[in-house]
């Protein structure tokens, strides 16, 4: 059966959330942007509706929820796929509408989609518990019906996609998705790793700005304790530096951003180093990179210590940590055909059950 996948042409959606679908080898997806055709044209049974709703012109609910009408209506399967970045949601709103919610990392324990969090996020209620951020983020417009959380899969995050990031690669994927919706395909790289010889650094170049107050606050924690001295490397520097860096430091730190898997993960194990991240075993999500070895808790209380640690490991111990990261994402494309069975027979199967 042939399913339509109707996602906006951006770069991101392109080199990271449907490029699965795009290299789907029984070419059973049918990508496209346009909404007109999908409600007036499209013949599939079976609908996947990607990242809309998180922007204009769906910001009015109900504008959103006429479109989901006229889709559930129309499609006999229905699936959402979430890539936010946060395992938290704004667009809950959906899933009264779909059959199946797919995203890219979910909180293990679902209930807390039913919950309302300061900051929207668990780690943002978590700061809100003991800090006072002013004037708070306005909450997202649903949350979760109990008996609909059963509903939601993890699907997979960014680390399926392009390694390193290349910005005239993405500018160049929403040209090509116009000529043909699989040509953005072409410019996929299955990411290789760079390993060199190591300095006894903490790669800690992050920033708080641009972030809401509660996002931001573990990022100035962290920046905070490590206090921009050595072994931390901290402040800003250009693209090259910041690239050549990541290939000879011991460690990465990377805290949450918008959400909790970041670019900067995937760096860190590409080039080798250890990657040492705030703990994840909140959350459920593919692939799943995150070594318990290599974790810190939120509040930052173990941070020094950790990196300490880590920065004093044999050569052997480190690089075998960084083998069982690396083993960790790039045994995920091979997994990866039969996860998206998996996803589809759970889906199609399990329909309007």
């Amino acid at each position: 059966m042939k399913i339509t996948v109707l996602a906006p042409n951006t770069a991101f959606v392109h080199l990271y959330s449907c490029l699965p679908f795009l290299f789907d080898k029984d070419k059973r997806f049918v990508v496209t942007d346009d909404w007109d055709w999908v409600l007036n044209n499209d013949r599939s049974r079976a609908l996947i509706l990607v990242r809309w709703f998180q922007g204009p012109p769906f910001g009015d609910p109900a504008v959103r929820r006429d479109r989901l009408e006229r889709l559930r209506q129309k499609y006999e399967f229905f699936a959402y796929f979430d890539d936010d970045d946060s395992a938290a949601s704004p667009v809950l709103d959906v899933l009264p509408f779909v059959d199946r919610y797919w995203k890219k990392q979910l909180y293990r324990d679902r209930a807390l989609y039913s919950r309302p969090m300061r900051g929207n996020r668990l780690f943002t209620d978590y700061y809100w518990k003991t800090n006072d951020f002013g004037a708070a983020e306005a909450p997202y417009p649903e949350l979760a019906q109990p008996e609909l959380t059963s509903k939601m899969r993890p699907a997979w995050n960014l680390g399926i996609g392009t390694y390193p990031q290349n910005h005239v690669k993405e500018r160049l994927s929403e040209r090509l998705f116009r000529v043909g919706s699989r040509l953005p395909a072409l410019l996929w790289n299955r990411p290789r790793r760079v390993l060199t010889d190591k300095q006894p650094q903490c790669h800690a170049r992050f920033s708080p700005r641009g972030y809401s107050h509660s996002v931001a606050f573990q990022r100035s924690l962290f920046l905070e304790i490590v206090g921009g001295t050595p072994p931390f490397l901290t402040g800003v520097v250009d693209k090259k530096t910041y690239a050549r860096e990541l290939r000879h430091v011991r460690a990465v730190l990377s805290p949450f951003g918008w959400g909790e898997v970041c670019f900067r993960d995937f760096e860190a194990i590409q080039n080798g180093a250890l990657l040492i991240k705030p703990d994840m075993t909140h959350l459920e999500t593919f692939p799943d990179v995150y070594l318990p070895e290599l974790a810190v808790k939120w509040d930052g209380s173990d941070l020094k210590t950790k990196v300490d640690e880590v920065l004093g490991l044999s050569e052997t111990e480190a690089r075998r940590l960084t083998d069982a990261a690396w083993e960790k994402w790039d045994g995920a494309w091979g997994q990866l055909p039969g996860r998206i069975d998996t996803l589809l027979d759970d889906w199609l199967a399990g329909a309007r059950s």
